[in-house]
């Protein structure tokens, strides 16, 4: 049977509104409290007031779906499940607060539909867009059509959802550590070679440049086998794919210049700043990006990348301009690191390759389980699961 959710619920109350910060508030669940894959993230709470009538009817308890009715575009519509609660916990006026009715409704069976409808893409194509927010009203809400099977058939389903959700979170945590333990092999390296480092500028270890974009006048630029990169592509510590390519031409007749294999590239303006890559293969990017041949006797582009993005925060206090805060390569040159005997940042830099493999792995088991999870979705929500 198929009904409207509408029709499934005991109670649906939008949040309130509040731009209070106080210290000995009532937690309020706000946009960043619930995550795109419909967890709770708690790491930051917002206290805010509530009078008797909020704390009794804006107030969540266990087994209540808060959905996410206004938001961007692509986050519209997330949810999360309320399934265990530390304290009162009232929520915002950007959320509605769905009670199913017990007999007809599992709240987890809920849940895990409303989650599937926005991996969907369902509830951005219900929403009312401008600008860059979009709602989805109540009425809309309401309407979305969910299969209702009965209710041991209900808790069944979510609870091969959650065990597979579960699964995810925990190969997720698993990549985080990962992260978590390259950052320690670099401090644990410093912590043990204090006396057997010298100071460095990055102009010291190598040759610096910036990019250059073709004129997009010329479409003939952007039909090239050459990987173009921009800043915003610096997105982890090897980069080897990028949007644009660029031809041989546009490299001849631009100020656009190469970017060999293993240079570190550094991104330069606003909020792109310091965001680091290494070039995996053979490239070229634009003006946005500094990027560094380094000396292999003086520096390898592994340790330094872990030594840029150690003093990131120090070095974005330099970044300069109006309405646009950015560095320069001037700027990029006179960034000084801690450098140790070449020795060390080998041994270094091999730790660092088995981390890589591991994290390799971890995400190929990651992208199985997502598709793994995407399909006992499909099934669930068709009545085939």
């Amino acid at each position: 049977m198929s009904v409207r959710i509408g029709s499934i619920l005991g109670d649906l109350k939008p949040g309130y509104a509040t731009s209070d910060d106080l210290a000995d508030g009532v937690f309020q669940i706000r946009m960043n409290n619930v995550t795109r894959d419909g967890h709770l993230d708690l790491t930051k709470k917002r206290r805010v007031l509530a009078t008797d009538r909020q704390r009794q009817q804006q107030s969540l308890r266990v087994g209540d779906v808060i959905f996410n009715a206004t938001n961007s575009p692509e986050l519209v519509g997330k949810s999360a499940l309320i399934r265990h609660l530390d304290e009162p916990t009232v929520f915002s006026n950007h959320f509605f607060r769905l009670r199913v009715d017990p007999q007809q409704m599992h709240p987890d069976y809920l849940s895990n539909f409303l989650r599937f409808e926005f991996s969907r893409g369902t509830f951005r194509g219900l929403a009312r867009q401008w600008v860059s927010q979009a709602a989805v009203s109540r009425e809309s809400l309401e309407s979305v059509v969910i299969r209702v099977p009965p209710l041991p058939e209900q808790r069944r389903i979510a609870a091969i959802l959650d065990q597979a959700d579960d699964l995810r979170s925990k190969r997720r945590r698993a990549l985080a550590l990962l992260d978590e333990l390259a950052d320690s092999a670099f401090a644990e390296l410093h912590a043990h070679s204090a006396g057997v480092v010298s100071i460095r500028t990055l102009e010291e270890l190598g040759t610096w440049k910036t990019g250059g974009t073709p004129s997009r006048k010329s479409p003939e630029y952007f039909s090239g086998p050459i990987p173009w990169a921009t800043s915003g592509e610096l997105n982890s510590m090897f980069i080897n794919k990028t949007k644009e390519h660029i031809s041989d031409t546009a490299v001849r007749e631009s100020s656009v210049k190469l970017v060999p294999q293993g240079a570190l590239m550094l991104g330069m303006y606003d909020t792109a700043a310091l965001k680091s890559a290494i070039a995996s293969i053979p490239m070229a990017c634009n003006q946005a990006i500094a990027f560094g041949v380094l000396d292999p006797k003086k520096a390898l582009p592994e340790y330094v990348y872990f030594a840029v993005q150690g003093q990131r925060q120090e070095v974005l206090l330099l970044q300069r301009g109006i309405r646009q805060k950015n560095l320069n390569l001037g700027i990029i040159k006179g960034i000084s690191i801690r450098v140790p005997d070449i020795e060390v940042q080998r041994r270094f830099v091999a730790f660092i390759a088995q981390v890589n493999s591991w994290r390799l792995t971890c995400q190929s088991e990651i992208g199985r389980i997502d598709e793994l999870f995407a399909s006992l979705q499909h099934r669930a929500f068709r009545g085939e699961l």
